[in-house]
């Protein structure tokens, strides 16, 4: 690989490798080959892990959120809240998630999603 795109593919590469060896076996040609562009694409990924975890984090407020607006019956608000999180949700589907901190918030996801589909027909009973 000569440029961080390749390494950031390579390192994705990495991440969905079934076994140790390779993943190790590449690693240890990176790190004696491109030490610097490794170091730069492992930051960048740490970054976007944080990003990414950030946003999932957001979907949980956004409950919270559409259950207050919920309790002044504001559907709208409501309706707005599930849709964003509902397009989130399209969007991390696409995603290859294994067990790890991603997964984890990743799978709050779908349940902050339900919850949100509940709150959102509690609120249009309850005004109906």
């Amino acid at each position: 690989p000569s440029s961080l795109g390749s390494i950031c593919l390579l390192a994705a590469a990495i991440s969905r490798s079934s076994g140790v060896y390779p993943s190790c076996h590449v690693a240890v040609w990176l790190l004696q080959h491109m030490p610097c562009a490794l170091s730069q694409a492992l930051n960048m990924c740490a970054v976007c892990c944080r990003y990414l975890g950030g946003v999932l984090d957001f979907t949980g407020e956004l409950n919270r959120h559409a259950v207050a607006c919920a309790t002044r019956r504001d559907s709208a608000a409501v309706a707005r809240c599930r849709d964003i999180v509902d397009a989130l949700m399209g969007q991390f589907l696409q995603f290859d998630l294994r067990n790890g901190a991603l997964r984890k918030k990743f799978d709050s996801l779908k349940y902050t999603l339900k919850k949100l589909e509940v709150t959102a027909a509690c609120d249009i009973l309850v005004a109906g």
